[in-house]
Order: structure tokens, then C-alpha cells, then sequence
């Protein structure tokens, strides 16, 4: 009997559990289709707009090497046209290298005012990368050098000032040329920009083969207390390495230690001019001692580390070459010394 009562009232409970699947049904079935269907829609939605993204940008990039090989062929205008045209409806990204190849262009050509208007364009276009609007901003800011006041040049370079700025550096530089140009610097050396003009003059000095001014340039620059640490140990590298070949390792020593430490900015340049210098005075292994670690410090420029690599391979070759005239040596002579040698005396004959 209890079996019996058991059993109907798990049939109760499925049939009042069934009347309110169907009551829920009935009430929310309909929103229930309704949002699986916009759920397949909007996936349907998003792989074809990820289709038709890729395609688009596989176009651009087709269309932008074609661009490419009309430069290379000197058909700059056909390039301009094409370049120009992913301009206005490629991809993001080849949309903005165009603009930079355009500008390019037309600044070869002479065509100056397009040119700046151009770069101006994708330096003003937020939907570009950062750094790509960054350099287009700096070529237009070079493109203006010599022709725009000091207070426009500061305006376009200021921005790219930053200590996290990737242009820093020439933004930099060309605002020290700006304020040259424009009178800004001072006698004492105590105007923000006179270490920047400093280093641009000691520059054109080794172009233009002054090789004992330009190194007093940049000592001068280097002793300079008012002027930016950063800039003052730039110009310290830079005199050790005018330097190099002709003064003794113990100069460029102390040239270069203080540059070397961990915290240095320019410490594997510093490290790699010492190593150089060290091979070149004939101490390999200070030489070695300098350079092996750029090798396995992740952290080492890349042109640093392969040019200590060669280096080091040619104390290698030196010493292995050493080592085989070494063996050479003890081989010939012991040939020389058995022919040199007085022939051994015959024991005396023996008496009958």
C-alpha cells in the first residue's frame, strides 16, 4: 500500500511540475526564442564583420605594396594617386602608412605645403596609432624648422618632449635648432635649450672633419653643471669615442667608467666603446671581460650586441692563431734541434 501511495504522488508532482513548465512556457516562451535568435544573430553579425574586416585590410595591404613598387619603380605619381586613395578608404592602419609615404613623397619632390598639410592630417587623426601621429607630427615640425617662429616650433615639439615619449629625442634636439635660430640661447649656457644646440654644432664639427673642436665641444658640454644630466653624459660618449684609436686605455678608462653603471642610460654604449678600446691596446681579456656580459644581458641593443660578438670572435681568432704559430714553433724546432745535435761517441772497442 505505501508503494502503491508513493507512486501517485510522484505522479502528482510531475503533472503540477509539467502545469507550470507549460504556464512558464506560455507566459516567457516567446522572449526565450527571441533572445536565442538575436544571440545567433549577433554571433552570424560579428564573424561576418570579422570577415569583412579581414578582407578589407587584406586589400589594403595588397594595395599598399602595389604602392610600394610604383615608388620603387620612380612612378611617384601613380604612387601618390594610389597612396592617396588608401588614404581616404583603407584600413586604419595602412590608411595612416600612407599618409607617411605621401608625405614623403611630396616632400622629395619639393612639394612642401602638401606635404606638411599631409603629415598635419594624420598628426590630427585620433583614430591613428600614437606613434605613427607622433611622427608625423615631428616631420612636420622639421618641415617647418627655419620658416616658423620659436613659439610655433614650441607648440609642435612640446608634446612630444616627454620622458616617455618615443621621439623625444629629436623633438628635443630640433627645439634646440629652433631656439638657436631664434636667438633664445645664452653666453652662459644657462638657457634651457643651449645643450641641445651644443650637441647639434659639436655634431656638424665631426662632419665637417674638425675633430679637435668638436671634441672640445662636447667636453665643454660635458662639464657643463647647469646643463640636463642625460645630455651631459650623451656628450661624454660622444667625446670617448672621438677619442678612441688614439688615446691610451687608461684615457678612455676614465673616460668611460662613469658612464658604465648600472642606472646609466647609455651604459652598453659606454661598455661596448671601453671593450673596443681595451682590444684595441691589446688586453683581450679585459676586453673579454667587457663585452661577454652585453652578450647575455637581455637588455643589450641589439647593434651593440652584434658588434661585441665580432669583436669578441676576433680575440678567438687571434688567440687560436697564436696558439697554432705557438705549436708551429715547438714543431721546427725539435727537428732543428736533433740535426744540431754532435753525434753520439761509439763506446771504445774492446781489448783482446
Amino acid at each position: 500500500m505505501s508503494q502503491q501511495d508513493d507512486g501517485l504522488l510522484r505522479e502528482v508532482e510531475e503533472e503540477l511540475r509539467r502545469e507550470r513548465l507549460e504556464k512558464i512556457w506560455k507566459e516567457y516562451g516567446t522572449y526565450v526564442i527571441a533572445a536565442a535568435v538575436a544571440v545567433v544573430l549577433a554571433v552570424m553579425g560579428y564573424k561576418y564583420w570579422e570577415s569583412q574586416r579581414i578582407a578589407s585590410a587584406y586589400e589594403s595591404g595588397s594595395r599598399y605594396e602595389e604602392a610600394l613598387g610604383l615608388l620603387a619603380e620612380k612612378k611617384t605619381g601613380s604612387a601618390e594617386a594610389e597612396f592617396e586613395k588608401i588614404a581616404k578608404d583603407g584600413t586604419a592602419g595602412y590608411r595612416a602608412l600612407s599618409l607617411l609615404q605621401l608625405a614623403g613623397a611630396q616632400s622629395k619632390e619639393g612639394k612642401k605645403t602638401e606635404a606638411l598639410a599631409t603629415y598635419d592630417s594624420l598628426a590630427n587623426d585620433n583614430s591613428a596609432d600614437a606613434l605613427l601621429r607622433s611622427f608625423a607630427r615631428l616631420q612636420a615640425a622639421g618641415l617647418r624648422l627655419g620658416e616658423a617662429d620659436f613659439t610655433e616650433m614650441e607648440n609642435r615639439l612640446t608634446p612630444l618632449m616627454g620622458d616617455e615619449d618615443p621621439w623625444r629625442f629629436s623633438a628635443r634636439e630640433l627645439l634646440g635648432l629652433a631656439a638657436f635660430k631664434a636667438g633664445k640661447l645664452t653666453a652662459d649656457g644657462s638657457g634651457g635649450y643651449r645643450a641641445l644646440a651644443d650637441l647639434q654644432a659639436a655634431g656638424l664639427l665631426v662632419k665637417e672633419g674638425k675633430k679637435a673642436e668638436a671634441l672640445a665641444a662636447y667636453d665643454g658640454l660635458a662639464g657643463n653643471n647647469r646643463a640636463d644630466s642625460l645630455l651631459r653624459a650623451f656628450a661624454r660618449l660622444q667625446a670617448a669615442g672621438l677619442r678612441l684609436g688614439e688615446a691610451d686605455f687608461t684615457e678612455m678608462e676614465n673616460r668611460l667608467t662613469p658612464l658604465m653603471g648600472d642606472k646609466e642610460p647609455w651604459r652598453f654604449n659606454a661598455r661596448e666603446l671601453l671593450g673596443v678600446a681595451a682590444y684595441r691596446a691589446g688586453r683581450a681579456s679585459e676586453a673579454r671581460t667587457v663585452l661577454a656580459p652585453l652578450l647575455v644581458d637581455p637588455a643589450t641593443p641589439e647593434g651593440v650586441q652584434e658588434r661585441a660578438q665580432i669583436v669578441l670572435a676576433q680575440i678567438a681568432a687571434a688567440e687560436l692563431a697564436e696558439k697554432a704559430k705557438a705549436g708551429a714553433s715547438t714543431t721546427d724546432a725539435a727537428p732543428a734541434a736533433e740535426a744540431t745535435a754532435p753525434p753520439a761517441s761509439e763506446p771504445p772497442a774492446k781489448k783482446e
